[in-house]
């Protein structure tokens, strides 16, 4: 069974600078990396195996889910245009790569964390989602708000905006306050997350 992570890193020696080098060969197609166009390093979640036990264990084949860091400019790495699906201002894209060799110790913490990557994906994910999911709901409240605002103030019926009319007063008022939560959440959660929490 393949999951949600079809990506992998075999344990192997490869060259690297010059020298024969304990390290990985990836085959990786990652959809919606944070940051990747204009990242100079690339955090990859895979599945890792050592079919030759290079690793010492010469009974454990299959590591799990692991973490690495690699050069965005390192050979074969391969980095996508920006996705940008409804004018969204984050900086998301694709990273491929295939047959990439990298040097065991771009896993992050080195070959002694292989296979600890889905407690790195779970603190670090968290802290990604908890800034910019509620930005980009914050963000797209106050546009609502503001747009819903300047059409209440210059469209007239009866030689009155129609801002001035109850029923769009109500309306516009339960926008300004969903918006105003919002911001307080969103702002809660950042000074939480600065905080290290």
């Amino acid at each position: 069974m393949q999951g949600a992570i079809p990506d992998t890193g075999v344990v192997c020696y490869g060259e690297f600078e010059g020298q024969q080098t304990l390290g990985l060969i990836m085959n990786f197609s990652k959809r919606w990396i944070t940051l990747a166009p204009v990242a100079t390093v690339v955090g990859l979640a895979f599945k890792l195996y050592d079919p030759d036990g290079l690793l010492g264990d010469k009974s454990k084949t299959e590591y799990g889910i692991t973490c690495a860091l690699i050069p965005a400019s390192h050979e074969g790495v391969v980095v996508g245009p920006r996705h940008h699906p409804g004018g969204s201002p984050f900086m998301n894209g694709t990273v491929e790569g295939r047959d990439v060799f990298i040097p065991i110790d771009w896993i992050i913490g080195g070959a002694e964390n292989a296979g600890k990557g889905w407690r790195m994906l779970m603190e670090c994910l968290a802290v990604g989602r908890g800034i910019s999911l509620p930005a980009l709901s914050t963000a797209a409240s106050e546009m609502t708000y503001l747009s819903v605002g300047a059409f209440a103030k210059i469209r007239q019926q009866f030689k009155l905006s129609v801002g001035k009319f109850e029923g769009v007063q109500e309306v516009s008022s339960e926008i300004v306050s969903g918006t105003y939560k919002l911001e307080a959440f969103r702002y809660l959660v950042t000074c939480g997350l600065n905080q290290g929490g």
